[in-house]
């Protein structure tokens, strides 16, 4: 996704994002937009300009959400790969059948919080 300029939802002047998913160039624009202000703009254009705005718009929007998307789908890989890892240096510490009795027991997870605890390799 590009972080070139972009429209303002709410006023429509081109700026250029800090974060990847700003829609608004400033604050005020923000508050109008919550206030039911979401492109305003859009009404002193005719409507060809309206709708080749809205596609813009919805294009922008696809792409952050695709960002967000993506974003979730690798911070769920690296929680199973963090648990993956906190279940292999149980397997190690405890051995299997230990494991497998904490786990029919319930105390699995306070196991599991013991060895997440910092200085504990």
């Amino acid at each position: 996704m590009s972080a070139g300029p972009r429209p303002c939802r709410v006023c429509g002047q081109f700026f250029t994002p800090v974060r990847l998913d700003a829609v608004t160039c400033s604050s005020t624009c923000r508050q109008r937009r919550h206030r039911g202000g979401d492109l305003a703009y859009l009404a002193g254009l005719i409507s060809w300009e309206q709708r080749e705005q809205r596609q813009w718009h919805d294009a922008v929007a696809a792409d952050i959400q695709t960002h967000k998307d993506e974003k979730a789908a690798m911070l769920k890989r690296r929680e199973a790969n963090r648990q993956r890892r906190q279940e292999r240096l149980l397997i190690e510490a405890l051995g299997r059948a230990e494991l497998e009795k904490l786990r029919a027991s319930g105390d699995y997870d306070v196991v599991v919080a013991e060895a997440r605890a910092p200085g504990r390799q």
